[in-house]
Parts: structure tokens; C-alpha cells; sequence
């Protein structure tokens, strides 16, 4: 149920068995000496800050029925190292990882379709890895800012399936305008080719 193990200080190491689908809303908030949690492949659903301020957690396998990852789920969980997203993500929602301090690398899967407001507030992010072309995440939808921009190395997969570090950046012909923050995370290119159809430009875009 919701908040079923919420503010249980002592909790160390949850090992959940059977058939469980879901894991309710803050169940797990603020279980702060938590350093471990198995979360079966079964569970479909997460709720929104199941996970909240979680800060002794090092790692957690997100399972691969998970589309949507709710507000809050992970925020503040500041000693989580890496995240791995699920291969079936559909959507990130505001604030779901927000405040995390010691991740320092995050893959996101090509199944990703929308990232809500400061869904990662990552500041010693230094690497992400993005599983489709940079044309696929051109097309991705996002809220102003996403927390992206922190990343020092932004990797997407080339033809050959291999992720790449991008220096060459080529704004794709079905760009027309370019939001802010869009591509603030791309801190590495070299240089830059825009061609004639973008009519707009937002501040802070790059």
C-alpha cells in the first residue's frame, strides 16, 4: 500500500519475493539507512517518490515493465552511483531523479518519448548514454530544463549500433525550431551546422 514502509529508519536490505506488480506511492520514502533493494522483474508500476530520499542506496534494477517513471521516485537518493534505465521507458516525469549528487552516468533508452521539468538534477553528471541516433533524440519531447545539461560527454548509437561521443553537430533537416535548453547538453562539439528550414532559436538552446 502507499507509504507501507515509509520512515522505517532501521530498514538496511529488502529482498521481495513472488509476484509482486507494483510498488505504491513514497512506500520506501525516507528509509534513509537503506543500502539495498531487489525488485523483481514482475513489478509493472512504480508510484511517484517510492524512493524518495533514499540516501544510502548505491543501486537499484529498475525492472523492464516500467514505462513511466514517476515524480520523485529517485529524487534526492544521493548516493545512488548509476542508473540504467529500463529498455521499455516510455516517460520521465518531473523531479523523478532529481537531486542526485554521486551519479556520474545515466544510458537512456531509444523507447523514450517525453522527459518532464528537472527530471534530472544531476550536478557531477559526466556521462550519458543515449541508445538511438541523435536524430531519435531530437525528436524526444522535454520541459525546458531537464537536468541534462550537467553532462560533460553525450553518447549516441551510430549506424553500426556504437555509441559515439558527438563533436560534429548537425541539427537534423525535421528540426524547425530550436526550444531552450534543448541541446545544452552537448558541451563537446566542435562545430556546428544549422541549415535553412530553423526560423527559430530560444535563449539558451545551445
Amino acid at each position: 500500500p502507499v507509504t507501507a514502509f515509509m520512515d522505517c529508519d532501521n530498514l538496511e536490505t529488502v529482498n521481495i519475493l513472488g509476484n509482486l506488480t507494483s510498488i505504491e506511492a513514497n512506500a520506501f520514502k525516507n528509509c534513509i539507512n537503506l543500502i539495498n533493494i531487489n525488485v523483481p522483474d514482475t513489478v509493472n508500476y512504480i508510484g511517484g517518490g517510492a524512493f524518495h530520499n533514499c540516501s544510502s542506496l548505491e543501486y537499484i534494477n529498475i525492472p523492464q515493465g516500467i514505462e513511466i517513471l514517476k515524480s520523485f521516485t529517485f529524487s534526492d537518493c544521493t548516493n545512488l552511483l548509476e542508473v540504467v534505465l529500463p529498455s521499455n521507458l516510455k516517460q520521465i516525469e518531473g523531479y523523478a531523479l532529481d537531486n542526485n549528487f554521486n551519479i556520474k552516468s545515466i544510458t537512456i533508452p531509444l523507447s523514450l518519448k517525453t522527459i518532464g521539468l528537472d527530471a534530472f538534477f544531476l550536478p557531477n553528471l559526466k556521462s550519458v548514454y543515449y541508445e538511438g541516433t541523435f536524430e531519435d533524440w531530437c525528436k524526444i519531447e522535454n520541459e525546458v530544463t531537464n537536468g541534462i545539461v550537467w553532462a560533460d560527454e553525450f553518447y549516441t548509437k551510430n549506424q553500426n549500433g556504437e555509441y559515439e561521443l558527438i563533436t560534429d553537430f548537425v541539427v537534423p533537416e525535421s528540426i524547425t525550431s530550436i526550444p531552450k535548453m534543448r541541446f545544452k547538453a552537448f558541451k563537446q562539439f566542435k562545430t556546428l551546422t544549422l541549415h535553412n528550414n530553423i526560423d527559430k532559436i530560444e535563449y539558451g538552446a545551445f
